[in-house]
C-alpha cells in the first residue's frame, strides 16, 4: 500500500511542482530540461523512498501532460517542442530496448534448440492477445464500429 499510494502523492506533487515551474519559464528548452529532471531526480527519490518509481512517473507526467496541455491551449505556449522532444526519447530508448534484447539472444549458448520452445511461446501470445481483446468485445459490444487499420 506504501509503495502504490505513496508513488501517486510523490508523482502528483513532482507533477505540480514541474507544471508550476515550466509555467513560469515561457521556454521551450527551460520546459524539456524541467520534465527530464523531473524524470531523474523524481525516480531517483522515489527509489529511495522505497515507493514504486514507474508509478511516480506515471502519475507526474499525467499531470504535466494533463495540465500542461490546458495551459498551453489557455496561454498559446507551443507544446509541440516538448512532444517532439519525448518522441524521440520513447523511439530512441526503444531501439537500445531492442539492442539489448538481440545482444542477450546472441549470449544464449546453444540457440537451435530453443527454436521450437520459441515458436509455441509465440503462438500462445498471439493467441492469448487475441482471445484478451475478442471476449471484452463480445461482452460490451460497441456501439460504432471503429475504423480498421486501411480504412
Amino acid at each position: 500500500m506504501k509503495e502504490v499510494v505513496g508513488a501517486i502523492l510523490v508523482g502528483l506533487a513532482l507533477g505540480y511542482v514541474a507544471f508550476y515551474a515550466m509555467k513560469t519559464a515561457f521556454d521551450y528548452k527551460l520546459s524539456i530540461l524541467i520534465t527530464l529532471s523531473v524524470v531523474i531526480c523524481g525516480y531517483m527519490a522515489s527509489q529511495l523512498m522505497d515507493i514504486s518509481g514507474p508509478l511516480t512517473m506515471v502519475s507526474a507526467g499525467l499531470v504535466i501532460g494533463n495540465t500542461g496541455r490546458e495551459f498551453s491551449q489557455k496561454n498559446h505556449l507551443d507544446m509541440s517542442y516538448m512532444k517532439i522532444f519525448w518522441e524521440l526519447m520513447d523511439e530512441i530508448l526503444n531501439a537500445v530496448l531492442f539492442l539489448l534484447i538481440g545482444f542477450e539472444v546472441l549470449l544464449i549458448p546453444d540457440i537451435r534448440s530453443y527454436w521450437i520452445p520459441g515458436f509455441i511461446a509465440v503462438v500462445i501470445v498471439l493467441l492469448s492477445r487475441y482471445i484478451s481483446i475478442k471476449i471484452p468485445t463480445l461482452i460490451i459490444p460497441f456501439k460504432e464500429n471503429l475504423p480498421g487499420p486501411l480504412s
